[in-house]
């Protein structure tokens, strides 16, 4: 809860809201109400919330335990309660399917399904997506249980099936063709055609 940040938030984000809340711990679900209210939201009023709860103890590197931020993924839960958006997505590092043996997981899903919400949960990789990063992610999908004509485990299956190409791509994949430049050089045209089909594409056809 940095004031800092509203001013920075204002000056490249100037037509959305920032709001500053720190929430409480042990997890009181009042926060919700709260933060939903002062945002000035109605149930309903958003139809797409997207989260990305501080992950550091859930990574490779943190100890997987739950810590007072590692809760926030319970807020996400409650807000959903509040507003009941059509659609949830909670995005999070590789191993927070494994946290606690999978029952962090467990407790979010039931919460969601408490709420209202079919969910599902998977890993996508980035890479196999056409972004030159390694970069996989643990992903919740919750959608409300009255839009019935959309399967949450459909959803992210298909993106499993449907990625946009067989193999990783690299850096050197997607900017290899960029002119090499020494310290104060520039460079505003391509020396070299380029030599993979993601630069062609990224090139526009040039």
């Amino acid at each position: 809860s940095d004031p800092a940040l509203v001013p920075v938030w204002a000056a490249n984000h100037p037509t959305t809201q920032f709001m500053l809340h720190e929430f409480g711990d042990p997890f009181d679900r009042d926060d919700a109400a709260i933060v939903t209210r002062n945002l000035g939201l109605t149930r309903t009023s958003v139809e797409v919330v997207l989260a990305g709860p501080p992950c550091q103890t859930f990574s490779a590197a943190g100890k997987r335990t739950l810590t007072a931020e590692s809760r926030y993924v319970f807020h996400v839960c409650a807000i959903a309660e509040v507003l009941q958006p059509k659609v949830v997505l909670i995005e999070n590092v590789p191993q927070f399917g494994s946290v606690l043996g999978g029952r962090l997981l467990g407790r979010v899903r039931v919460m969601l399904s408490e709420a209202g919400y079919n969910t599902a949960a998977s890993i996508l990789s980035a890479a196999m997506h056409g972004v030159p990063q390694r970069r996989s992610r643990f992903f919740i999908l919750a959608v409300r249980k009255d839009l019935n004509y959309l399967n949450p485990s459909s959803i992210l299956a298909n993106c499993v099936k449907s990625r946009s190409i067989d193999i990783e791509i690299t850096a050197e994949t997607a900017i290899g063709d960029l002119p090499p430049l020494a310290a104060g050089e520039s460079a505003t045209r391509y020396v070299d055609p380029p030599g993979t089909l993601y630069q062609a594409q990224m090139r526009g056809g040039e």
